[in-house]
């Protein structure tokens, strides 16, 4: 395992499958509570909590007239008193990466992304992108619309910094090429607003999205889990993350 900056780049195979039975898109995820101290942030979903977390797939891509996504992606999420949780498998057709240093555009290359509204789509809502090198964009938004997102992002981003545990790993085929990417992030939730944390029963909205290049003229894919019929960031078509025991 090599340590940077606080994540683990590691390479190896998944624990989470692409081809695990999805759990359909009813407009809800059930995010399931976990005693502290069960998930290790280490890039290997292998503790037996994550076996209870139900799996996101079957993503479909932004825009007006969603498609099914050419990369594949899975998540899963988990709740302690402390923390969010997520997990995401990636799998990558013409891996690239985009971005350097915080706060750097890294959805112009691979880059899984989570968007959280704990009090509802008209408050301040939260973006947490983070990349296969460990590079973080993550911004506290106040308006979604898009004449003040391009006005305001760069100062948005730039006046918030989440205390963010990540550990991320590649996968390798034999020829050494990297075909997917797998991220472990734990969010505290005093970092979006909620410094009790939730409680059995709260509900929020969110979405999780991947950005990923494409092969040929390397165009970059978006989707989600839960499509807007526009962009991502339109809170008011996110759909509704339930905190459950």
């Amino acid at each position: 395992m090599i340590l940077l900056s606080g994540f683990a780049l590691i390479c190896g195979c998944a624990y989470l499958s692409v081809s695990d039975p999805p759990t359909p898109d009813p407009g809800y995820y059930e995010c399931r509570r976990v005693p502290e101290g069960r998930v290790t942030i280490d890039g290997f979903a292998d503790e037996s909590v994550w076996r209870r977390a139900p799996v996101m797939k079957g993503f479909r891509t932004a825009g007006a007239d969603p498609q099914p996504a050419a990369a594949a992606t899975a998540v899963r999420m988990l709740w302690d008193d402390q923390r969010l949780y997520l997990f995401f498998e990636c799998e990558s057709p013409n891996f690239s990466v985009y971005g350097t240093q915080r706060n750097d555009e890294i959805w112009h290359g691979e880059a899984a992304e989570t968007f959280l509204a704990p009090e509802g789509p008209d408050r301040p809502y939260y973006e947490i992108n983070v990349n296969p090198d460990g590079v973080v964009f993550d911004s506290r938004i106040y308006d979604w619309r898009y004449e003040v997102l391009v006005q305001h992002h760069e100062r948005w981003a730039g006046d918030y910094e989440a205390g963010l545990e990540l550990a991320v790993r590649r996968r390798e085929n034999d020829a050494g090429e990297v075909i997917g990417w797998d991220l472990e992030l734990a969010i505290p939730f005093a970092d979006l607003g909620v410094p009790d944390g939730p409680e059995p029963g709260d509900t929020w909205l969110f979405n999780v999205c991947r950005a990923a290049p494409l092969p040929g003229d390397g165009r970059i894919e978006f989707s989600a889990w839960h499509p807007t019929m526009a962009d991502f960031h339109r809170p008011h078509r996110f759909a509704t993350l339930k905190f459950s025991r």
